[in-house]
């Protein structure tokens, strides 16, 4: 079992951006995978560590599907397989196949968190808000006054516009500064009640920081910075933050707002 942990949170990391997706962390994916497989070939881990290599990194559905397939008559208790396919589903955008596994899957395991977060999520990629409260509700029976969970709750609020709710939910939060789902709500939030410029001192503070020690991931919190500035009348400020020209700046497309908030659900 040593080691197994690491292809299967590494692919999950590829594929989320949680690290660089390099060409190296690729490898190092596809070798523990292949290692693990090897020692052990009739391992259900092993087998389900090698299907992550072909879902995230490869993007191959089609071999992945075929590896959790194989590992479910290693783990047929575990809630693993059909979570997993679910995120295939998912991907491939098989909306009711991908709830059908993740109704499977929590049936085998009814407080696993992150399940049923991902099972919120996409829930509140469909629209289907009361669903998805039903789950973060579950959550905070579990883990109370989780972070994670009362941002995206804030963020079925936004969504409906109840942003006095959303308000609400938000402000006693204190996220970390490499915490960017949440620091990107609250400037979200910020936005949408139009005044961003209570926000973007902070904003500013947590990219200097980011700077020095978390380059590859601070482009989405660039993006919203410029937005923030755009819509408080500051468009040189906004300008200067838009040049991708700017050393170490990792700033995504115009259309950020979609692609920041799918990647919630890339797994």
């Amino acid at each position: 079992m040593l080691g197994l942990c690491s292809p299967y949170s590494d692919a999950r990391s590829y594929i989320t951006l949680t690290l660089q997706p390099t060409v190296a962390l690729r490898e190092e994916v596809r070798q523990a995978a292949e290692t693990a497989l090897t020692l052990q070939p009739n391992l259900g881990e092993a087998i389900v560590a090698k299907g992550y290599y072909h879902y995230a990194c490869l993007k191959d559905y089609d071999a992945a599907v075929r590896y959790f397939e194989q590992a479910r008559q290693f783990l047929p208790n575990s809630s693993r397989i059909p979570e997993s396919l679910a995120y295939v589903a998912r991907r491939r955008g098989e909306w009711d196949r991908s709830e059908s596994y993740f109704n499977e899957a929590e049936r085998l395991d009814p407080r696993d968190v992150s399940l049923l977060t991902q099972h919120a999520l996409s829930n509140i990629c469909l629209r289907r808000f009361p669903e998805a409260l039903r789950k973060l509700d579950q959550v905070l029976n579990i883990t109370p006054d989780d972070l994670d969970t009362l941002v995206n709750t804030a963020i079925i609020a936004q969504a409906e516009g109840d942003l006095p709710r959303a308000s609400t939910l938000l402000a006693p939060l204190h996220p970390a500064a490499d915490d960017a789902q949440a620091l990107e709500t609250q400037v979200y939030q910020a936005i949408l009640e139009r005044r961003p410029a209570q926000i973007i001192p902070r904003l500013k503070e947590i990219l200097a920081s980011l700077i020095r020690r978390w380059v590859y991931a601070n482009g989405e919190l660039r993006f919203y910075l410029g937005w923030a500035q755009e819509v408080a009348g500051d468009h040189a400020g906004a300008r200067k933050v838009g040049d991708r020209r700017a050393p170490n700046w990792n700033l995504p497309s115009k259309n950020s707002r979609k692609i920041i908030n799918s990647l919630a659900i890339s797994r």
